[in-house]
């Protein structure tokens, strides 16, 4: 009996389902929406009603900082992802996961990820895990198992993941608990601190978006907010530098760990990275500006991709359909994870 295939990635801000039958990948919101313990909305259900409902109603991520905070609202946003992506709980349905899980977790962390696919009711006794900095290389489209260097720095909504890849295997990865959503925090901080203005999560990410996108120096950014010392709405214009600050405050600390792993490295291999480049992947990479500021902070050229988002998860697709890479991927069990 055949069985139908599945990538998958479930990252801090948008989980990715890669679907060998149609080649096709759908993301969904890493969200769920609670009142009290009732839910309300789940993914990108639970994302459009971010800033639009009252306090009695929570809106979280289950993920924190790269690992599971929340097994069981993990599970039911998965689920809700994979019914969406037409997977079947039905026995005469296998099916088979390859889920990508940060390489700089311990293995009660990996199990974890492991356990929601074994629990989930898809009939998935076979599911596979793959390290994310190799899903991440496979899908860069790098030679990894030649490769003398490689190092990938995945800029995620939470963490950043930073790894060196040498001769087809991790030599070092670190998760660093520093990433885009940290960015919108500092925003908020900033303005509720020196601006007397509370803006939300989703406010802070559009102020954010404003000036990568555009980053135009002579405009102020228009947001609107609550004044903490009227108690009323206030319209409030944005100065350019201000937002620059946090960016550069935030990826300052990215750029520091990232120079201490290259600082560690044997001599002929940070040669070959300095030929090479790093490869930034997650979705704040897409933006120039951060590629210039991690080029600054490093000394190193910073490498780009279209989509960097789906990079992980593009890997996956490959390794799922190439055979010569199925070595690629292992049950939690196997002594390659230990």
């Amino acid at each position: 009996m055949s069985s139908n295939k599945y990538g998958l990635d479930l990252g801090s801000d948008t989980i990715k389902v890669y679907i060998r039958s149609t080649g096709a990948v759908i993301k969904e919101k890493n969200l769920i929406a609670k009142k009290r313990k009732d839910i309300v909305a789940l993914g990108d259900d639970a994302d459009f009603l971010m800033g639009k409902v009252s306090d009695n109603i929570s809106i979280s991520c289950p993920l924190r900082k790269g690992v599971i905070a929340d097994l069981s609202s993990v599970g039911t946003i998965m689920t809700h992802a994979l019914k969406k992506a037409g997977c079947s709980k039905k026995l005469l349905s296998p099916n088979v996961f390859y889920l990508a899980v940060p390489s700089a977790i311990t293995e009660v962390e990996k199990r974890a990820f492991h356990s929601i696919i074994s629990e989930s009711g898809f009939n998935s006794k076979n599911s596979k895990i793959v390290e994310r900095p190799i899903a991440e290389a496979i899908g860069l489209g790098i030679d990894f198992k030649e490769s003398k260097g490689t190092l990938i720095a995945d800029l995620g909504a939470e963490t950043t993941e930073v790894s060196v890849i040498s001769m087809g295997g991790i030599m070092i990865s670190r998760l660093i608990p520093y990433g885009s959503n940290d960015i919108n925090r500092t925003i908020m901080e900033v303005l509720r601190t020196k601006d007397h203005l509370r803006i939300g999560f989703r406010s802070a990410e559009e102020i954010k978006l404003s000036f990568l996108n555009q980053h135009k120096e002579d405009e102020d950014i228009i947001t609107y907010g609550i004044d903490l010392l009227k108690g009323i709405p206030r319209k409030a214009y944005i100065d350019h530098n201000l937002v620059d600050r946090q960016i550069q405050f935030v990826i300052k600390r990215i750029n520091d760990e990232i120079n201490k792993i290259i600082d560690g490295i044997p001599a002929e291999m940070y040669s070959v990275i300095r030929t090479n480049g790093i490869h930034l992947t997650g979705g704040l990479s897409a933006s120039p500006y951060i590629a210039s500021l991690i080029e600054k902070g490093t000394g190193i050229k910073a490498l780009t991709k279209e989509s960097p988002e789906l990079v992980s998860i593009n890997g996956l697709s490959k390794i799922i359909e190439d055979k010569s890479l199925s070595s690629m991927a292992f049950t939690i069990s196997e002594s390659e994870f230990e």
